[in-house]
C-alpha cells in the first residue's frame, strides 16, 4: 500500500473519534477557577471582592454609630421638653390658683333667723379662665379636730337688689335641701357669689373651711384652693346696742360679772353703731341667744356696760354680765370676752 494512502486513512480515523465531554469540562473549569497566582497570591478579582467588603462594612459601621448618636441626641430632646413643658405647666398650675380668690363674710343672726349668714364670693383675678369650678365647706369645732356636721346649710330668699348686682348668684355649696349647682367656668375678672344660712344644732365656736377645685388644664389632676374662716360666738347671738335691760341684770343679786378692757373702735364695729351715735360711759349693748333657743323664753345672753373710756379715747373698760342656764350663758360670757378682745389685737 502506498504511504500516502496510509497517512490518508489515518487522518480520517483521527478525525472520526470524538474527545472525551469530562476532558473538556475537566480543562475549562481548571482555566476558569484557577485564580491563584504562582506563589499562593490571590489573583486581582479577589482583592477587589475583599476591598468592596470592607469598605462596606466600614459604611454600616458608621452608619450604626451615626443613628445611634441621632437616637441619644433625640432622646435627650425628648426629655428636656418633656421635662420643660411639665414646668411650665406646674407654673401655670400655681398661676391659675394664685388668680383664684375666696372671701367670706359672716352676717350676725339677726331677728326670726336661726343663725349667722355666711356670703361666699370668689373671683377670677387672672388673665385666663378657671374650668370647672367645684365647691364644698367644712366646719371644724373648735376644741376638736375631726370634721363636724353639726351646722345645717339652708339657702335663704335672697332679696331682688342681691340679685341685681353684678356679679354672678351661683348655688356653689351644697344645702340639707339640694345638691350644688354642676360645676362651671369662672372667665377672666368674672365673680361668683353664694350666701347660705348656718344654722349650728349647739352654741360654739366653729372653723369653717371653703374648698374650691378645679382641673388642670394640661395635666388634668384636680387643683385645689382652700379659704379658712371662722364662726364665733358673737356671730351665732343678736347684737344689740344700747341694750335697756343690761343695767337691771347688773344690779341682780350674785349675778357672775367679767371686767375687761375692749377696743371702742372694734365694740363700734362689731355693734353696727353708727358714726353719729356715741359709745361713751354708760353705753350697753348685749348678745343675745333667740327666744326660741331658751327653755325659759327670756332674753338670755351676755350684757355689757362701759364703765370707763381711756386718755386715748382708744379703750373701754367694761363690765360684762350673763343670763340664762348656766350650761350656755356661763361659758359664752368668757368666750365672747375672750372673742372681743382677739379682734381687737387683730387690728
Amino acid at each position: 500500500m502506498p504511504m500516502e494512502h496510509q497517512q490518508s486513512n489515518q487522518a480520517k480515523e483521527s478525525a472520526a473519534e470524538p474527545t472525551a465531554p469530562s476532558a473538556v469540562a475537566e480543562t475549562a473549569a481548571e482555566a476558569v477557577t484557577d485564580e491563584t497566582l504562582p506563589g499562593g497570591a490571590p489573583s486581582p478579582s479577589s482583592a477587589s471582592m475583599a476591598e468592596v467588603v470592607g469598605v462596606l462594612q466600614q459604611s454600616v459601621a458608621g452608619v450604626q454609630s451615626s443613628f445611634t448618636h441621632v437616637y441619644a441626641t433625640l432622646a435627650t430632646s425628648l426629655k428636656q421638653s418633656a421635662e420643660m413643658a411639665q414646668s411650665m405647666n406646674m407654673v401655670m398650675e400655681q398661676f391659675m390658683i394664685s388668680n383664684l380668690k375666696i372671701y367670706t363674710t359672716i352676717v350676725p343672726r339677726v331677728s326670726g333667723a336661726t343663725g349667722p349668714t355666711l356670703k361666699l364670693r370668689m373671683v377670677n383675678t387672672g388673665p385666663f379662665p378657671i374650668p370647672q369650678i367645684s365647691c364644698a365647706i367644712q366646719f371644724t369645732k373648735r376644741s376638736e379636730e375631726e370634721t363636724t356636721s353639726c351646722i345645717s346649710i339652708s339657702r335663704p330668699a335672697l332679696p331682688q337688689a342681691e340679685h341685681a348686682s353684678s356679679s354672678t348668684q351661683v348655688d356653689l355649696l351644697a344645702t340639707k335641701d339640694a345638691a350644688p349647682a354642676p360645676p362651671c367656668a369662672l372667665h377672666p375678672r368674672q365673680q361668683m357669689t353664694d350666701t347660705v344660712l348656718l344654722t349650728p344644732d349647739q352654741l360654739g365656736q366653729f372653723n369653717g373651711k371653703v374648698i374650691a377645685s378645679f382641673p388642670s388644664p394640661g395635666s388634668g389632676r384636680q387643683l385645689t384652693v382652700v379659704h379658712a374662716f371662722g364662726v364665733y360666738l358673737i356671730d351665732q347671738c343678736m347684737r344689740l346696742s344700747p341694750a335697756p335691760a343690761t343695767d337691771a341684770h347688773l344690779a341682780t343679786p350674785g349675778a357672775t360679772t367679767h371686767d375687761c378692757s375692749l377696743s371702742l373702735a372694734v365694740l363700734r364695729d362689731v355693734l353696727r353703731t353708727p358714726p353719729c351715735d356715741g359709745l361713751g360711759v354708760g353705753a350697753t349693748f348685749a348678745f343675745l341667744l333667740q327666744p326660741e333657743a331658751t327653755s325659759d323664753g327670756k332674753d338670755d345672753g351676755v350684757f355689757g356696760r362701759i364703765e370707763a373710756v381711756a386718755a386715748d379715747q382708744c379703750t373701754a373698760h367694761c363690765t360684762l354680765t350673763q343670763t340664762g342656764p348656766m350650761s350656755t350663758a356661763a361659758a359664752m360670757l368668757e368666750r365672747i370676752a375672750q372673742e372681743l378682745v382677739a379682734l381687737a389685737d387683730r387690728t
